[in-house]
């Protein structure tokens, strides 16, 4: 009996990563596909590289795309599977890092497995795998800047700092969302300096490191403005402030009559013929309105922008928590996967299958994401008045949710469960700290009962 607890002890894992390979490779062949095109694939696909041009697209996913076209020889539909094929193997190997970081923050190996089980077959992570856009090289260096990030906790090493900042900028480079991360290293950086006198030369090395991401942050949006007249990692935020001009109507708060009418002459013909005016046709044709020149368009437009927004804070403000509560009840599955409708013309066994990855893996709601920040703050205070002192996970899950879902909050004009996914990898960590605590709280009272009825 002792060998065969012996050998599960030492060898169960091995049944988790089947598992995850089990139901990962169901995915891929009943899923999406390789390579599945997205309305923005087209936009990182054929992105120009070049100094004139950064701005448009931030750099590292058109250049990991550009490589995918060069092993195939320029074949657009052959780099797309093949990106298919990466982003579903540099997702696999990150969960690597997430089981050490699980395995760091709650010391329970059966659940870190079954958490990294939950995260790694969650279908709305592995659609984004299979399509050519950014979303799963930046969860993927999400995950690797939380590893970076606990081992420089840990160690208290100033290569892992350094590291840490750099991960946050290639996360950045992929999706400009992820520079909250960067800001999050900056809070960390002056804790740290405050809290440990012995740590101020780590930390001066890693600060010095920040400053010089911070500079590159000006840098880049510094040539963006030269290309595009927008002050910012790319040149989207004027459009998408747009789209929150022209859903709340404050355009009509605008001196100029003349462009007014022009542009709710062209909202109410795209909403009579069925438009979504979020979408691209009809900020195109408003932007159009602006200038002929991209540049001069955009400065103005921003410009138009503030103004609207400054007389109708109220009006803005509703929009983007209206953002937030249209898709508060949806799973973070939401996108085009039509496998469970079509089910009934499986077989009994893969109908379970779907059931399982439909309801089980991808079951997360986006309202849980706010429940999880709320308790990450409780926890946080909690933890800090017990121990008299930083709580160093907790609060950086609180920092870390709260910082991404505000640039998600001021952000995201459309698609709100899409753009937060970047905070799933905090939300099932978070999720294994809390039953951790929980786990140990029965097992103190099973072994004080244990030991009242022995003695």
């Amino acid at each position: 009996m002792e060998k065969i607890k012996s050998a599960v002890n030492k060898y169960y894992h091995f049944f988790f990563i089947a598992l995850i390979l089990f139901f990962r490779g169901f995915y891929l062949l009943n899923g999406w596909g390789l390579g599945h095109m997205a309305a923005d694939s087209g936009s990182y696909l054929y992105a120009d590289l070049s100094i004139s041009a950064l701005g448009g697209r931030v750099p590292l996913y058109p250049l990991f795309l550009k490589v995918c076209r060069r092993m195939v020889r320029w074949d657009e539909a052959m780099a797309g599977a093949v990106a298919g094929i990466l982003q579903h193997i540099m997702s696999l190997l990150v969960l690597i890092l997430l089981y050490r970081v699980l395995l760091t923050v709650t010391h329970l190996r059966l659940l870190a497995w079954i958490t990294v089980l939950f995260y790694g077959c969650n279908v709305a992570l592995l659609n984004w795998d299979s399509a050519v856009m950014s979303e799963s090289i930046a969860i993927d260096l999400v995950i690797v800047f939380i590893y970076v990030t606990v081992r420089y906790i840990k160690s208290r090493s100033a290569l892992w700092g350094c590291l840490a900042v750099l991960v946050s900028v290639a996360a950045a480079m992929t999706k400009p969302t992820c520079a909250v991360l960067t800001g999050v290293c900056i809070v960390l950086a002056i804790i740290q300096f405050f809290r440990f006198k012995r740590m101020r030369k780590t930390v001066i090395k890693v600060s010095a490191v920040i400053l010089l991401a911070v500079l590159f942050y000006m840098a880049y949006c510094a040539n963006t403005y030269r290309n595009y007249g927008v002050f910012n990692l790319t040149k989207l935020a004027p459009r998408h402030n747009l789209v929150t001009v022209l859903v709340t109507r404050s355009y009509f708060n605008y001196p100029d009559e003349e462009l007014v009418k022009k542009i709710d002459a062209i909202v109410k013909e795209d909403e009579a013929a069925g438009i979504n005016i979020r979408r691209y046709p009809t900020t195109n044709k408003v932007m159009a309105l602006f200038g002929d020149d991209q540049k001069t368009r955009n400065i103005a437009l921003t410009k138009f922008n503030k103004y609207c927004a400054k007389t109708a804070r109220m009006d803005h403000f509703w929009f983007h928590i209206h953002n937030i509560t249209d898709y508060w009840d949806i799973p973070y599955e939401n996108t085009d996967w039509q496998l469970w409708d079509y089910a009934i013309e499986y077989s009994a066994f893969e109908r379970g299958v779907y059931w399982i990855m439909k309801y089980v893996f991808s079951s997360m709601h986006i309202w849980f994401s706010f429940l999880m920040l709320a308790v990450t703050l409780v926890m946080s205070i909690y933890t800090a008045v017990r121990d008299k002192d930083v709580p160093w996970y907790w609060l950086g899950m609180w920092g870390s949710m709260t910082v991404l879902l505000y640039a998600v909050y001021k952000n995201a004009y459309a698609s709100f469960y899409r753009h937060t996914l970047f905070v799933l990898p905090f939300v099932y960590i978070s999720l294994a700290m809390l039953i951790s605590i929980a786990v140990r709280l029965i097992i103190k009272k099973y072994l004080k009962k244990q030991k009242k009825q022995q003695g």
